[in-house]
Protein backbone atom coordinates (compact mmCIF):
# COMPACT_ATOMS: atom_id res chain seq x y z
CA UNK A 1 0.00 0.00 0.00
CA UNK A 2 1.08 3.56 -0.69
CA UNK A 3 -0.06 6.96 0.47
CA UNK A 4 -1.76 9.52 -1.86
CA UNK A 5 0.48 12.59 -1.95
CA UNK A 6 -2.53 14.83 -2.18
CA UNK A 7 -5.04 13.62 0.44
CA UNK A 8 -2.82 11.13 2.33
CA UNK A 9 -5.31 8.29 1.80
CA UNK A 10 -4.06 4.76 1.44
CA UNK A 11 -4.21 3.45 -2.10
CA UNK A 12 -3.06 0.38 -4.01
CA UNK A 13 0.54 0.29 -5.13
CA UNK A 14 -0.56 -0.10 -8.78
CA UNK A 15 -3.17 2.71 -8.71
CA UNK A 16 -2.50 5.72 -10.93
CA UNK A 17 -5.34 7.78 -9.44
CA UNK A 18 -6.46 8.14 -5.85
CA UNK A 19 -9.72 6.41 -5.05
CA UNK A 20 -10.48 9.15 -2.51
CA UNK A 21 -9.59 12.48 -4.13
CA UNK A 22 -9.24 11.28 -7.72
CA UNK A 23 -5.94 13.01 -8.32
CA UNK A 24 -3.01 11.57 -10.24
CA UNK A 25 -0.76 10.07 -7.60
CA UNK A 26 2.24 10.38 -9.96
CA UNK A 27 2.07 14.18 -9.92
CA UNK A 28 3.30 16.36 -7.19
CA UNK A 29 0.71 18.04 -4.98
CA UNK A 30 -0.66 21.29 -6.53
CA UNK A 31 -0.06 20.18 -10.14
CA UNK A 32 -3.25 18.12 -10.60
CA UNK A 33 -6.96 18.81 -10.23
CA UNK A 34 -9.28 16.24 -8.67
CA UNK A 35 -11.24 14.01 -11.04
CA UNK A 36 -15.03 14.25 -11.14
CA UNK A 37 -16.61 12.01 -8.56
CA UNK A 38 -16.96 8.39 -9.65
CA UNK A 39 -20.45 6.94 -9.80
CA UNK A 40 -23.30 7.60 -12.25
CA UNK A 41 -21.47 8.77 -15.30
CA UNK A 42 -24.78 9.52 -17.07
CA UNK A 43 -25.20 12.53 -14.82
CA UNK A 44 -23.79 15.70 -16.30
CA UNK A 45 -21.10 17.39 -14.21
CA UNK A 46 -22.31 20.17 -11.96
CA UNK A 47 -21.67 23.76 -12.87
CA UNK A 48 -19.03 24.23 -10.20
CA UNK A 49 -16.70 21.45 -8.98
CA UNK A 50 -16.73 20.49 -5.37
CA UNK A 51 -13.34 21.39 -3.87
CA UNK A 52 -11.48 18.47 -2.43
CA UNK A 53 -8.84 18.35 0.23
CA UNK A 54 -5.93 20.65 -0.50
CA UNK A 55 -8.05 22.87 -2.76
CA UNK A 56 -9.25 26.17 -1.32
CA UNK A 57 -12.97 27.09 -1.50
CA UNK A 58 -13.94 29.09 -4.58
CA UNK A 59 -10.82 28.27 -6.55
CA UNK A 60 -11.23 27.08 -10.13
CA UNK A 61 -10.23 23.53 -11.10
CA UNK A 62 -6.90 23.55 -12.83
CA UNK A 63 -6.73 22.10 -16.29
CA UNK A 64 -5.76 18.47 -16.71
CA UNK A 65 -2.27 17.79 -17.78
CA UNK A 66 -0.56 14.83 -19.17
CA UNK A 67 -2.17 11.87 -20.83
CA UNK A 68 -4.57 10.02 -18.54
CA UNK A 69 -5.20 6.38 -19.28
CA UNK A 70 -8.52 4.62 -19.49
CA UNK A 71 -8.68 0.85 -19.66
CA UNK A 72 -4.98 0.83 -20.11
CA UNK A 73 -5.08 2.91 -23.35
CA UNK A 74 -3.67 6.42 -23.45
CA UNK A 75 -6.16 9.15 -24.34
CA UNK A 76 -5.27 12.01 -26.61
CA UNK A 77 -6.80 15.11 -25.17
CA UNK A 78 -9.31 15.52 -22.37
CA UNK A 79 -11.15 12.54 -21.01
CA UNK A 80 -14.59 12.01 -22.59
CA UNK A 81 -16.93 11.69 -19.60
CA UNK A 82 -19.31 9.59 -21.66
CA UNK A 83 -16.75 6.90 -22.24
CA UNK A 84 -17.57 3.76 -20.36
CA UNK A 85 -21.09 4.85 -19.29
CA UNK A 86 -22.71 2.14 -21.43
CA UNK A 87 -20.41 -0.76 -22.31
CA UNK A 88 -20.78 -1.85 -25.88
CA UNK A 89 -22.14 1.52 -27.06
CA UNK A 90 -19.88 3.19 -29.55
CA UNK A 91 -19.52 6.97 -29.81
CA UNK A 92 -22.02 8.63 -32.11
CA UNK A 93 -19.69 8.70 -35.08
CA UNK A 94 -21.22 7.32 -38.25
CA UNK A 95 -22.71 3.88 -37.61
CA UNK A 96 -24.08 3.34 -34.11
CA UNK A 97 -25.22 -0.31 -33.93
CA UNK A 98 -25.03 -0.48 -30.13
CA UNK A 99 -27.57 2.28 -29.59
CA UNK A 100 -30.52 0.77 -31.46
CA UNK A 101 -29.81 -2.53 -33.26
CA UNK A 102 -30.89 -2.34 -36.91
CA UNK A 103 -31.23 1.42 -36.83
CA UNK A 104 -28.75 3.37 -38.91
CA UNK A 105 -27.52 6.80 -37.79
CA UNK A 106 -29.43 9.86 -38.93
CA UNK A 107 -26.98 10.62 -41.66
CA UNK A 108 -27.05 10.73 -45.44
CA UNK A 109 -27.16 7.36 -47.12
CA UNK A 110 -29.49 4.35 -47.02
CA UNK A 111 -31.32 3.54 -43.82
CA UNK A 112 -32.90 0.10 -44.40
CA UNK A 113 -33.55 -0.53 -40.70
CA UNK A 114 -36.18 2.19 -40.32
CA UNK A 115 -39.86 1.90 -41.32
CA UNK A 116 -39.62 -1.63 -42.67
CA UNK A 117 -42.59 -2.51 -44.94
CA UNK A 118 -43.73 1.08 -45.49
CA UNK A 119 -43.93 2.29 -49.12
CA UNK A 120 -41.41 4.90 -50.11
CA UNK A 121 -42.60 8.47 -49.95
CA UNK A 122 -42.98 9.88 -53.43
CA UNK A 123 -42.39 13.42 -54.28
CA UNK A 124 -45.67 15.28 -54.92
CA UNK A 125 -46.58 15.76 -58.58
CA UNK A 126 -46.46 19.18 -59.99
CA UNK A 127 -49.96 20.66 -60.32
CA UNK A 128 -51.31 20.69 -63.90
CA UNK A 129 -51.88 24.04 -65.47
CA UNK A 130 -55.67 24.75 -65.15
CA UNK A 131 -55.82 26.00 -68.74
CA UNK A 132 -54.13 22.84 -70.02
CA UNK A 133 -56.43 20.66 -67.89
CA UNK A 134 -59.51 22.47 -69.20
CA UNK A 135 -58.29 22.05 -72.76
CA UNK A 136 -57.78 18.29 -72.25
CA UNK A 137 -61.28 17.95 -70.77
CA UNK A 138 -62.79 19.86 -73.68
CA UNK A 139 -61.00 17.64 -76.20
CA UNK A 140 -62.09 14.47 -74.37
CA UNK A 141 -65.68 15.73 -74.18
CA UNK A 142 -65.69 16.61 -77.87
CA UNK A 143 -64.38 13.14 -78.76
CA UNK A 144 -67.09 11.51 -76.64
CA UNK A 145 -69.82 13.60 -78.24
CA UNK A 146 -68.39 12.79 -81.65
CA UNK A 147 -68.54 9.04 -81.00
CA UNK A 148 -72.14 9.30 -79.75
CA UNK A 149 -73.11 11.35 -82.80
CA UNK A 150 -71.59 8.75 -85.14
CA UNK A 151 -73.46 5.92 -83.41
CA UNK A 152 -76.75 7.84 -83.60
CA UNK A 153 -76.13 8.66 -87.26
CA UNK A 154 -75.51 4.99 -88.09
CA UNK A 155 -78.70 3.97 -86.27
CA UNK A 156 -80.71 6.66 -88.06
CA UNK A 157 -79.31 5.69 -91.47
CA UNK A 158 -80.11 2.02 -90.91
CA UNK A 159 -83.56 2.89 -89.59
CA UNK A 160 -84.34 5.18 -92.52
CA UNK A 161 -83.03 2.71 -95.07
CA UNK A 162 -85.45 0.08 -93.70
CA UNK A 163 -88.33 2.44 -92.94
CA UNK A 164 -90.44 0.90 -95.75
CA UNK A 165 -90.64 -2.32 -93.71
CA UNK A 166 -92.58 -0.68 -90.90
CA UNK A 167 -96.18 -1.17 -92.18
CA UNK A 168 -95.82 -4.92 -92.79
CA UNK A 169 -93.93 -5.38 -89.53
CA UNK A 170 -96.74 -3.58 -87.69
CA UNK A 171 -99.35 -5.87 -89.24
CA UNK A 172 -97.35 -8.99 -88.27
CA UNK A 173 -97.00 -7.66 -84.71
CA UNK A 174 -100.77 -6.95 -84.45
CA UNK A 175 -101.60 -10.47 -85.65
CA UNK A 176 -99.20 -12.07 -83.15
CA UNK A 177 -100.82 -10.05 -80.36
CA UNK A 178 -104.28 -11.04 -81.69
CA UNK A 179 -105.46 -7.44 -81.84
CA UNK A 180 -109.17 -6.97 -82.47
CA UNK A 181 -109.12 -3.26 -83.20
CA UNK A 182 -108.60 -2.30 -86.83
CA UNK A 183 -106.63 0.77 -85.73
CA UNK A 184 -103.81 -1.64 -84.82
CA UNK A 185 -103.48 -2.54 -88.50
CA UNK A 186 -102.31 0.92 -89.55
CA UNK A 187 -100.07 -0.59 -92.20
CA UNK A 188 -103.12 -0.79 -94.46
CA UNK A 189 -104.02 2.92 -94.23
CA UNK A 190 -104.03 3.39 -98.00
CA UNK A 191 -106.74 6.05 -97.88
CA UNK A 192 -104.96 8.06 -95.17
CA UNK A 193 -108.09 7.74 -93.10
CA UNK A 194 -106.52 7.75 -89.62
CA UNK A 195 -107.39 11.37 -88.71
CA UNK A 196 -110.97 11.07 -89.96
CA UNK A 197 -111.35 7.68 -88.29
CA UNK A 198 -110.32 9.16 -84.92
CA UNK A 199 -112.81 12.03 -85.33
CA UNK A 200 -115.63 9.68 -86.32
CA UNK A 201 -114.98 7.40 -83.35
CA UNK A 202 -115.16 10.41 -81.02
CA UNK A 203 -118.39 11.70 -82.58
CA UNK A 204 -120.19 8.35 -82.67
CA UNK A 205 -118.69 6.85 -79.51
CA UNK A 206 -122.03 6.77 -77.66
CA UNK A 207 -124.21 5.89 -80.61
CA UNK A 208 -125.76 2.51 -81.26
CA UNK A 209 -124.29 2.49 -84.74
CA UNK A 210 -120.73 2.61 -83.46
CA UNK A 211 -121.40 -0.11 -80.89
CA UNK A 212 -122.82 -2.40 -83.59
CA UNK A 213 -119.81 -1.75 -85.82
CA UNK A 214 -117.38 -2.53 -82.96
CA UNK A 215 -119.19 -5.80 -82.27
CA UNK A 216 -119.00 -6.74 -85.95
CA UNK A 217 -115.25 -6.04 -86.00
CA UNK A 218 -114.75 -7.99 -82.79
CA UNK A 219 -116.55 -10.97 -84.28
CA UNK A 220 -114.52 -10.69 -87.47
CA UNK A 221 -111.16 -10.93 -85.67
CA UNK A 222 -112.43 -13.54 -83.25
CA UNK A 223 -113.39 -15.76 -86.18
CA UNK A 224 -110.05 -15.04 -87.86
CA UNK A 225 -107.93 -16.19 -84.91
CA UNK A 226 -110.12 -19.23 -84.24
CA UNK A 227 -109.83 -20.29 -87.88
CA UNK A 228 -106.02 -19.98 -87.69
CA UNK A 229 -105.87 -22.18 -84.59
CA UNK A 230 -108.20 -24.76 -86.16
CA UNK A 231 -105.86 -25.04 -89.12
CA UNK A 232 -102.39 -24.65 -87.56
CA UNK A 233 -102.97 -25.58 -83.91
CA UNK A 234 -102.41 -23.57 -80.74
CA UNK A 235 -99.92 -20.72 -80.35
CA UNK A 236 -100.13 -19.53 -83.95
CA UNK A 237 -97.35 -17.06 -84.75
CA UNK A 238 -96.51 -15.02 -87.84
CA UNK A 239 -92.94 -14.27 -88.94
CA UNK A 240 -91.59 -12.33 -91.89
CA UNK A 241 -88.39 -12.68 -93.90
CA UNK A 242 -87.34 -9.82 -96.16
CA UNK A 243 -85.67 -11.17 -99.28
CA UNK A 244 -85.47 -8.34 -101.81
CA UNK A 245 -86.54 -4.72 -102.30
CA UNK A 246 -86.44 -2.73 -105.55
CA UNK A 247 -87.33 0.97 -105.81
CA UNK A 248 -90.52 1.52 -107.81
CA UNK A 249 -90.27 3.16 -111.23
CA UNK A 250 -91.36 6.76 -111.59
CA UNK A 251 -94.05 5.75 -114.08
CA UNK A 252 -95.60 3.34 -111.56
CA UNK A 253 -95.63 6.04 -108.87
CA UNK A 254 -97.27 8.50 -111.29
CA UNK A 255 -99.97 5.95 -112.08
CA UNK A 256 -100.81 5.55 -108.38
CA UNK A 257 -101.06 9.33 -107.93
CA UNK A 258 -103.47 9.55 -110.89
CA UNK A 259 -105.64 6.86 -109.34
CA UNK A 260 -105.76 8.71 -106.01
CA UNK A 261 -106.83 11.94 -107.69
CA UNK A 262 -109.85 10.19 -109.17
CA UNK A 263 -111.26 9.14 -105.80
CA UNK A 264 -112.78 12.56 -104.99
CA UNK A 265 -112.56 13.97 -108.50
CA UNK A 266 -116.36 14.25 -108.73
CA UNK A 267 -116.77 16.17 -105.48
CA UNK A 268 -118.10 19.63 -106.35
CA UNK A 269 -119.27 20.44 -102.83
CA UNK A 270 -118.52 23.87 -101.40
CA UNK A 271 -117.94 22.79 -97.83
CA UNK A 272 -117.76 26.35 -96.54
CA UNK A 273 -121.19 27.26 -97.89
CA UNK A 274 -124.11 27.42 -95.40
CA UNK A 275 -126.50 25.84 -97.86
CA UNK A 276 -124.08 22.98 -98.35
CA UNK A 277 -124.12 22.35 -94.61
CA UNK A 278 -127.92 22.15 -94.62
CA UNK A 279 -127.78 19.66 -97.47
CA UNK A 280 -125.24 17.64 -95.49
CA UNK A 281 -127.51 17.54 -92.42
CA UNK A 282 -130.52 16.53 -94.55
CA UNK A 283 -128.50 13.74 -96.12
CA UNK A 284 -127.69 12.35 -92.65
CA UNK A 285 -131.42 12.01 -92.01
CA UNK A 286 -131.56 9.43 -94.78
CA UNK A 287 -128.81 7.37 -93.17
CA UNK A 288 -129.64 5.02 -90.30
CA UNK A 289 -127.33 6.75 -87.80
CA UNK A 290 -128.26 10.32 -88.78
CA UNK A 291 -131.11 10.69 -86.31
CA UNK A 292 -128.81 9.87 -83.39
CA UNK A 293 -126.59 12.93 -83.87
CA UNK A 294 -127.44 16.32 -82.39
CA UNK A 295 -126.68 19.60 -84.16
CA UNK A 296 -123.25 19.97 -82.50
CA UNK A 297 -122.20 16.45 -83.50
CA UNK A 298 -123.46 16.99 -87.08
CA UNK A 299 -121.29 20.13 -87.28
CA UNK A 300 -118.24 18.19 -86.02
CA UNK A 301 -118.83 15.43 -88.58
CA UNK A 302 -119.24 18.03 -91.35
CA UNK A 303 -115.97 19.78 -90.48
CA UNK A 304 -114.07 16.49 -90.06
CA UNK A 305 -115.30 15.21 -93.45
CA UNK A 306 -114.47 18.47 -95.24
CA UNK A 307 -110.98 18.54 -93.66
CA UNK A 308 -110.31 14.95 -94.68
CA UNK A 309 -111.36 15.45 -98.32
CA UNK A 310 -109.23 18.60 -98.66
CA UNK A 311 -106.26 16.76 -97.19
CA UNK A 312 -106.72 13.68 -99.32
CA UNK A 313 -106.82 15.73 -102.52
CA UNK A 314 -103.27 16.85 -101.69
CA UNK A 315 -101.96 13.35 -101.01
CA UNK A 316 -98.91 12.51 -103.09
CA UNK A 317 -96.94 9.31 -103.37
CA UNK A 318 -93.27 10.25 -103.30
CA UNK A 319 -91.53 6.87 -103.04
CA UNK A 320 -92.20 3.17 -103.21
CA UNK A 321 -90.68 -0.32 -103.19
CA UNK A 322 -91.57 -3.61 -104.77
CA UNK A 323 -90.53 -6.24 -102.25
CA UNK A 324 -90.17 -9.99 -102.10
CA UNK A 325 -91.00 -11.40 -98.69
CA UNK A 326 -91.85 -14.69 -97.06
CA UNK A 327 -94.52 -14.73 -94.35
CA UNK A 328 -94.66 -17.90 -92.28
CA UNK A 329 -97.71 -18.91 -90.25
CA UNK A 330 -96.77 -21.58 -87.73
CA UNK A 331 -98.75 -23.32 -85.03
CA UNK A 332 -98.21 -26.37 -82.88
CA UNK A 333 -99.70 -28.71 -85.52
CA UNK A 334 -98.86 -27.19 -88.90
CA UNK A 335 -97.29 -24.28 -90.73
CA UNK A 336 -97.51 -22.51 -94.05
CA UNK A 337 -95.32 -20.05 -95.92
CA UNK A 338 -96.77 -17.29 -98.07
CA UNK A 339 -94.50 -15.93 -100.79
CA UNK A 340 -95.25 -12.36 -101.85
CA UNK A 341 -93.53 -11.28 -105.05
CA UNK A 342 -93.40 -7.60 -106.11
CA UNK A 343 -95.65 -6.57 -103.23
CA UNK A 344 -96.04 -2.78 -103.21
CA UNK A 345 -95.21 -0.52 -100.29
CA UNK A 346 -95.57 3.19 -100.99
CA UNK A 347 -94.79 6.41 -99.17
CA UNK A 348 -97.78 8.76 -98.94
CA UNK A 349 -97.31 12.12 -97.21
CA UNK A 350 -94.28 10.73 -95.33
CA UNK A 351 -96.20 7.61 -94.20
CA UNK A 352 -95.27 4.15 -95.50
CA UNK A 353 -98.29 2.01 -96.45
CA UNK A 354 -98.65 -1.59 -97.59
CA UNK A 355 -101.09 -1.52 -100.52
CA UNK A 356 -100.72 -4.65 -102.66
CA UNK A 357 -99.67 -8.27 -102.13
CA UNK A 358 -98.31 -8.34 -105.66
CA UNK A 359 -97.99 -11.66 -107.44
CA UNK A 360 -98.43 -15.23 -106.23
CA UNK A 361 -99.92 -15.54 -102.71
CA UNK A 362 -102.37 -13.07 -101.23
CA UNK A 363 -101.94 -11.52 -97.80
CA UNK A 364 -104.92 -9.57 -96.48
CA UNK A 365 -105.18 -10.49 -92.80
CA UNK A 366 -106.54 -7.47 -90.95
CA UNK A 367 -107.28 -5.54 -94.13
CA UNK A 368 -110.76 -4.35 -93.37
CA UNK A 369 -112.64 -1.07 -93.46
CA UNK A 370 -111.99 1.30 -90.51
CA UNK A 371 -114.94 3.06 -88.97
CA UNK A 372 -114.00 6.25 -90.79
CA UNK A 373 -114.07 4.44 -94.14
CA UNK A 374 -117.47 3.05 -93.26
CA UNK A 375 -118.79 6.56 -92.59
CA UNK A 376 -117.29 7.83 -95.86
CA UNK A 377 -118.95 5.00 -97.79
CA UNK A 378 -122.28 6.05 -96.29
CA UNK A 379 -121.65 9.66 -97.27
CA UNK A 380 -120.40 8.85 -100.76
CA UNK A 381 -123.79 9.38 -102.49
CA UNK A 382 -123.86 12.92 -101.11
CA UNK A 383 -120.26 13.65 -101.99
CA UNK A 384 -120.66 12.31 -105.49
Amino acid sequence: MKICPHCKAQISDAAAFCNSCGRNVNLAPGNDAPMPPQGNRNTAPSAAPVPGPGMPQGSAMPPQQGMPQRNGMPQNGPVNPNMGMNPGMAPNRGMNPGMNPGMAPNMAGPNPGMNQGMPPVRAPRAAMDPKKKKKILLIAGACGIGVIAIVIAVIVIISLSHAYRKPLNNIISALNSQKRDVSAFSGYDYYQISDLDSSCRSIFSKSDYFEVWEEDMGDYYQDLYEDLEDRFGDNVKFSIEWEDADPMKKGDIREINDRLEEIFDGDETDWDDDDAFEDFADHLENIKYGAELNSSEIKKLHDATASYIKKFKKVKVTDGYEVDVKITIKGRDDEKTLKLRNAKIIKMNDDWVFVDSGEKDSFSYGKYSTFGEKVMSDLSPYIR
